[in-house]
């Protein structure tokens, strides 16, 4: 007759032990080294795939064209030291006054800018290819 804890003679240990599921047999070596390189490689592809979104959306796309320039009502041409390349969606073209000068902020006229002296500044921008046209797509 069966005891405690056993039924028909099994301790309930042994069948605990015996009758788990075990996800992966880890008395057969090509399972388990299976499953160590599928992690491995999936965990490699995860530090590639997180690399490039971190590098997407972090790059830096910013160039700088020209140094310090007095703006005058004569046109300045710049021309980068290598071809400008588009590197996302959209692109924009700025320009920095010196903090002397004392910009003020005016969110209603975007096309122009105005000194803290009173000097109304309408900078006049055309954006030309390499080809030396301008690109039908420039907005300015």
């Amino acid at each position: 007759m069966p005891h405690a804890g056993q039924e028909g003679g099994v301790s309930d240990s042994y069948m605990a032990h015996n009758f788990r599921q075990r996800v992966i047999n880890l008395d057969d070596r090509r399972e388990v080294s299976l499953v160590i390189v599928a992690g491995v490689a999936s965990l490699l592809l995860l530090i590639i795939v997180g690399g490039v979104i971190y590098g997407l959306a972090t790059s830096d796309s910013e160039e700088i064209v020209s140094g310090p320039v007095t703006l005058s009502a004569q046109w300045t041409e710049f021309v980068p030291r290598k071809p400008l390349r588009p590197l996302k969606d959209t692109q924009e073209i700025v320009l920095d006054v010196d903090p002397s000068e004392g910009l003020v902020e005016d969110n209603l006229h975007l096309n122009r800018m105005q000194l803290s002296s009173g000097v109304l500044l309408r900078p006049q921008i055309q954006l030309i290819d390499e080809l030396g046209s301008l690109p039908s797509s420039v907005t300015v």
